[in-house]
């Protein structure tokens, strides 16, 4: 999460794939699951961690070195209907 909050800092586009749109802090996982820690408090969306970082919700698949690319796969559901979309974001530095 710390990580990032600071990436962009300088200007940079960046762009964070992730299956989940939070962060969890697992270690205190047990204590919210018996109620003495509040869930939201082990937590973190990832779009208020970096205002100037775009979110994909997505698993990345593979990097593809020789084409800058990053091969991913996303749940994509249309009513009742879900299917898994392949798509690549091309990148300049990983």
């Amino acid at each position: 999460a710390a990580l990032v909050g600071a990436l962009g800092s300088n200007g940079e586009r960046v762009t964070v794939v992730s299956p989940r749109n939070y962060f969890l802090f697992t270690p205190m996982l047990a204590g919210a699951a018996v109620g003495t820690v509040e869930y939201r408090s082990i937590t973190q969306p990832v779009r208020s961690l970096n205002k100037h970082a775009a979110y994909v919700e997505a698993t990345a698949t593979a990097v593809d070195t020789e084409r800058k690319v990053v091969v991913c796969e996303a749940v994509v559901c249309e009513g009742s209907q879900c299917s898994i979309d392949e798509f690549e974001l091309p990148y300049d530095r990983v």
